[in-house]
């Protein structure tokens, strides 16, 4: 039986899976030109290596896939993110946020809304806000975001 702290506040889903299949050929493709450039005594190898894990390395930590409260107190989330790993934030250390709602590509604008949030001492967090939010009130208290997020 799930109880309000151990309810899910925001799933990114399947699409999550996708990303870390796709980080995964991106490092393999990176290891393997990193051996390459080993074998070569070049650094170019390392020079094409470098794009395809960077990304990997510093956004799979910040992206969300999971959030729910941790502990009894309420003031503790449990943060699952793309990379894997378990970060647990305070919610004092929220510092801020930054929303968009559209994302601009050579074709024009795409209705796109994610918000970073930023977090004192830590990375900060990002959410596609197209995920699964069952209580989109619930999550935008608890990270300290405004309502208007949700278009209300």
């Amino acid at each position: 039986m799930h109880t309000p702290m151990s309810t899910p506040l925001y799933r990114y889903g399947a699409l999550a899976w996708l990303w870390r299949i796709l980080g995964a050929a991106a490092l393999a493709a990176a290891l393997g030109l990193s051996v390459l450039a080993l074998e070569a005594s070049s650094l170019w190898p390392l020079a094409v290596a470098l794009p395809l894990c960077l990304p990997v390395i510093v956004l799979f930590p910040m992206v969300a896939t999971q959030i729910a409260w941790s502990g009894a107190e309420g003031r503790e989330l449990r943060v699952h993110t793309l990379a894997g790993f378990v970060r647990r934030v305070e919610r004092a250390q929220f510092a801020g946020y930054r929303f968009r709602t559209a994302a601009t590509t050579d074709s024009g604008s795409v209705h796109a809304p994610r918000v970073w949030v930023l977090v004192r001492g830590g990375l900060p967090l990002y959410f596609d806000l197209l995920a699964t939010i069952p209580d989109k009130r619930a999550f935008a208290a608890a990270l300290g975001l405004p309502p208007r997020v949700f278009g209300r």
